[in-house]
């Protein structure tokens, strides 16, 4: 895979910070060319990259002119850690615009071979005082579930909590190093994978739908306290 990336055109949305920066930074150092689209000025990193400065929450950029080989939706907002019935009507809209109708319409509109949807293991379940950024996740799963059944090209990563700042409100323990979650996302295109559970084991968690609720609570809540600093 040693030229793999070499004059690849990648575009990554929250690409100036957190683990974005870490995937442009890598690919960027294996010969892609990069475009990052974030919503603050251009921070002026040492490497080499276009940059476009956009708020997803006000929609999408005009991409028609670009045409990239891969594309990873990776801009996400989280409002903190708390009951539905604490967010404002604004964190609200904010959520649904920039984890639910952004990364939707960059997969009807963007022209690339492969589009990367970085989600999350918060899809897979409805956590207490994380339900909005749980269910915007839970969109793109399902989502990509029918896209790619209807033969588009695109690799879905669910990691869990990475050492990064948009989860600074949660317990650290057994947090990812984000080094590593983007050397193995990158991996993870290289082989055409198109499913990635980080760690592998989330992957059945689905197992949980066969029991009965009662028991599923009570481990949510336990998990629940697991999460609180």
């Amino acid at each position: 895979m040693a030229d793999y990336w070499l004059n690849k055109k990648v575009g990554i949305t929250g690409g100036a910070s957190g683990l974005g920066l870490r995937i442009s930074i890598i690919l960027e150092s294996k010969g892609a060319k990069i475009t990052i689209i974030d919503r603050v000025d251009d921070p002026k990193f040492s490497f080499d990259y276009n940059y476009l400065q956009f708020d997803l929450s006000k929609g999408i950029p005009d991409l028609k002119d670009y045409n990239f080989d891969v594309f990873i939706s990776n801009a996400a907002i989280f409002s903190g850690y708390k009951p539905f019935s604490k967010f404002s009507d604004e964190e609200i809209t904010n959520n649904i615009l920039v984890n639910v109708l952004a990364p939707t319409l960059l997969l009807k509109n963007i022209k690339c071979t492969k589009h990367v949807l970085i989600n999350s293991v918060c899809s897979l379940s409805g956590l207490i005082n994380i339900s909005l950024y749980c269910a915007s996740k839970s969109f793109l799963k399902t989502l990509n579930e029918s896209l790619r059944r209807e033969g588009m090209n695109t690799l879905i990563y669910y990691p869990f909590k990475i050492n990064t700042n948009m989860f600074k409100d949660l317990n650290d323990r057994f947090v990812l190093k984000v080094e590593d979650v983007a050397n193995d996302i990158i991996k993870s295109i290289e082989k055409n994978k198109k499913e990635v559970f980080n760690p592998f084991y989330y992957r059945f968690v689905f197992l949980f739908g066969f029991f009965p609720n009662c028991f599923t609570d009570l481990i949510y809540k336990w998990i629940d306290k697991f999460f609180k600093r």
